[in-house]
């Protein structure tokens, strides 16, 4: 009975937001170093290609330390949080993530040049991969607006299939911003690709007063690269019944619920798929 359960909860699930995550304990964390800012995003995104005015809405937070930052996801943190919570006072069921819409960790490490990411892939922990800081090419453009009332000067550049727009704050001294976005005279407030599929505004930011950074223990973190992770994501979401039958040692069951609240199983039949739509950030 527990794994259908936990079925149909996934399969609840992805209508809502298209990603089914796992929790994780948060006291299972090492400290990487103190931040000095924090900087709050909003992100607005396109899951679906053929349906552009349906957006979706998620929050990251970007913690700048001295030498290295991250950027995480706000809502998954709260998952992760109300998870330990559950944990923490014995419980057996735990809530269930909504409104993830933006899974990924970005750690900069500057002094290394160095990119850490960390995926939270749907079913399961964390894809972990590592790549140089990009080479973002941006050209500086005469164009400027104000955000948040800081005086913000335009910069486009092309990285892996997007065309990207981002507006930074000289005013603000730090050559960072979401996501992998950084490089720039100032910190990026706002950046979008010219399609709006993915766009990021900054909401607030805040000096930190040396709060910790942290990252989860080693143990939750699956090696791999790039370019593997992005292609498992999209066999993942081309059939998803087929990675939940994989998930489930081959099978797949479906409850229906009655009007009386009785729920029936019954077995999902081979030829039945179901796609998810997909539309990755980096598309090459």
């Amino acid at each position: 009975m527990k794994t259908k359960f936990t079925f149909i909860i996934a399969l609840f699930f992805i209508t809502v937001s298209m990603i089914a995550q796992k929790p994780i304990f948060l006291d299972d964390t090492v400290f990487i170093g103190k931040s000095v800012y924090e900087i709050h995003y909003s992100v607005s995104v396109v899951d679906d290609v053929d349906n552009e005015e349906s957006k979706v809405s998620d929050f990251l937070v970007l913690e700048i330390g001295e030498n290295l930052s991250r950027c995480y996801n706000q809502n998954l943190f709260l998952y992760d949080s109300s998870f330990t919570a559950s944990v923490r006072q014995g419980k057996n069921a735990y809530p269930i993530a909504r409104g993830v819409h933006f899974p990924e960790e970005v750690l900069k490490c500057f002094p290394e040049a160095k990119l850490i990411v960390n995926h939270r892939m749907p079913q399961k922990y964390i894809y972990q991969y590592e790549e140089e800081v990009p080479n973002w090419q941006w050209q500086m453009c005469d164009e400027t607006r104000e955000i948040l009332g800081y005086t913000c000067h335009k910069a486009q550049c092309y990285f892996r299939g997007r065309l990207w727009t981002a507006w930074y704050s000289e005013e603000i001294p730090l050559h960072d911003g979401p996501w992998k976005f950084c490089g720039l005279p100032g910190l990026i407030l706002k950046v979008e690709d010219d399609k709006a599929h993915y766009s990021f505004t900054c909401e607030s930011v805040q000096k930190a007063k040396g709060s910790p950074i942290v990252v989860y223990d080693k143990y939750y973190y699956t090696q791999t690269t790039r370019e593997q992770m992005y292609e498992e994501l999209t066999t993942i979401y081309s059939d998803w019944y087929a990675y939940l039958r994989f998930l489930n040692g081959g099978h797949l069951e479906v409850g229906k619920r009655d009007e009386n609240g009785k729920v029936t199983f019954m077995e999902v039949p081979l030829d039945v798929k179901k796609t998810i739509p997909y539309n990755p950030i980096e598309l090459e």
